[in-house]
């Protein structure tokens, strides 16, 4: 008879269970120790505090049997004996890995008691990364993500974080871990663990520190050597998420959708807008900055950003974004401009840059 139909029976029907003594090469089933069935009962066995029994593969890394207390004939054995093996030595019962996974121990005594005891088996005694301190400066509100190497672990990965902004997945194709992390408005350290199929940990810190620059020396560069009328803006839209806008509208081609003005109250508005003037923040939307008149070349004004990237008409917003905008350039050529504003409640960094050609 196989030995899980004994086990089987030992854990459902109580009234015909069975006694496995522990290993006898004179009497073998199946690669295990012989089965004799016998009235038990369960309980009655105190087992060693913890919450489960885990071992180490390897024959230097046998356990005692976690039980306590001593009892009359007690007997063990493995329920499979290709992960898990018991052996005896000086009147002490052993539990010794032979390959990683999980399996059963029973344990029997004299007068009928039995007890069913999980069994972990591990290769390694953790989880362990080629980094586990990843540090980096990210702008506010974006995410990067940081591949490592796995190099020591027991397979069936899963990973938890003590912060929503990081998070993490393992490749099993490349046995790379990939480490998401996400700017806040200010520094944080987050601890992802890492639970393997043996319920071995490892973990990873992750330190994430804001930067509030909108734009770095080479971007400004780029944008100054834009040749044609082009606007740009990466702004937090409560409608589709964090998508930057992009239009290269190209004055000449369009000229209605042109707009650089000075208006009431002092303010100058620059930028494009389909429809034009005419319909500002109606017609098919755009985007536009509207700042203080008069404000030349190395100066800053403080104003606002207008965008909508289809028609209001049809059901689409139009946003507003308060921030600074500082003039590049400004000459008989083209308008050269850069917005910007931190969103510490929204902990985004709203930014955006405008090359309007005269």
């Amino acid at each position: 008879m196989k030995l899980q139909y004994y086990m089987m029976s030992l854990a459902l029907a109580v009234s015909a269970p069975m006694i496995f003594t522990s290993c006898d090469d004179d009497d073998d089933i199946d690669g295990v120790s012989s089965v004799i069935e016998y009235p038990g009962k369960p309980g009655d066995i105190n087992l060693a505090p913890g919450e489960a029994f885990a071992v180490k593969s390897g024959a230097e890394s046998k356990q005692p049997l976690p039980v306590e207390g001593s009892y009359s004939g007690l007997k063990a054995t493995s329920l499979d004996e290709s992960v898990a093996i018991v052996t005896e030595e000086n009147g002490q019962i052993y539990v010794q890995g032979v390959h990683r996974g999980k399996t059963q121990i029973l344990v029997s005594t004299a007068d009928g008691s039995y007890v069913q005891i999980p069994v972990s088996v591990y290769d390694y005694s953790s989880v362990r990364f080629s980094n586990e301190n990843i540090t980096q400066t990210l702008m506010l509100g974006k995410q990067n993500e940081v591949e490592v190497d796995l190099i020591e672990g027991n397979d069936d990965y899963s990973f938890t974080s003590d912060n929503t902004r990081v998070s993490a997945f393992y490749n099993d194709a490349t046995g790379k871990v990939t480490v998401s992390a996400k700017a806040g408005k200010e520094e944080y350290t987050a601890t992802l663990t890492c639970t393997d199929g043996s319920d071995r940990k490892g973990t990873i810190k992750v330190t994430v520190t804001p930067s509030f620059e909108a734009f770095t020396a080479d971007e400004i560069n780029d944008i100054k050597a834009n040749t044609r009328s082009e606007i740009w803006a990466d702004v937090k839209d409560p409608s589709d998420g964090n998508t930057p806008y992009y239009y290269p509208y190209y004055k000449d081609e369009y000229p209605w959708f042109y707009i650089s003005q000075d208006i009431e109250d002092g303010q100058h508005r620059l930028g494009w807008w389909w429809d034009g003037n005419e319909y500002f923040r109606g017609g098919y939307g755009g985007l536009v900055i509207t700042y203080a008149a008069g404000t030349t070349a190395g100066q800053q004004s403080q104003g606002y950003l207008t965008f909508a990237y289809s028609a209001p008409s049809w059901g689409w917003g139009v946003h507003d974004h308060n921030g600074t905008i500082s003039i590049l350039e400004d000459d008989a050529t083209r308008t050269v401009a850069i917005f910007e504003n931190a969103d510490l409640d929204n902990e985004y960094l709203n930014r955006g840059w405008f090359v309007i050609y005269k």
